[in-house]
Parts: C-alpha cells; sequence; structure tokens
C-alpha cells in the first residue's frame, strides 16, 4: 500500500494501516530515483515535501517518458 497526500506522513498511519490490512504500507517519495543537480535543494527537503508532490511530480515526468 502506498500512502500519498499531506495526510500521509501523520504519525503512526502507514504502521496503522499495515495493521489494519495486513499489507505492507509505505509513504511515497516521487523523488527518491530522481537527481537534482542544484545543491540548494536537499534531499531531506524533497523527502519530507514528496508525499504531497506525487502527482505534481507525475504530470511534469509525463512528457519525459
Amino acid at each position: 500500500l502506498l500512502l500519498s497526500g499531506r495526510s500521509a506522513v501523520m504519525k503512526g498511519l502507514a504502521d496503522f494501516m499495515a495493521a489494519e490490512t495486513g499489507i505492507t504500507t509505505v509513504v511515497a517519495d516521487p523523488f527518491e530515483h530522481i537527481q537534482c543537480e542544484d545543491r540548494a535543494i536537499s534531499r531531506q527537503y524533497l523527502h519530507e515535501i514528496g508525499p504531497a508532490m506525487v502527482v505534481a511530480v507525475g504530470l511534469a515526468l509525463r512528457d519525459m517518458v
């Protein structure tokens, strides 16, 4: 199960969903396999905003694939 959106980062949500459904649950990170050349943007920052940016990243990559 892949959680995305702002509420996906609620403390304990992924563990709760996994326990309730019996399905491995992770928080989405659309930047996981994207390289960023700008050193001003930290990986930690991208990891924090990632769940809220799933749709935006998907749309941005749409014409690249």
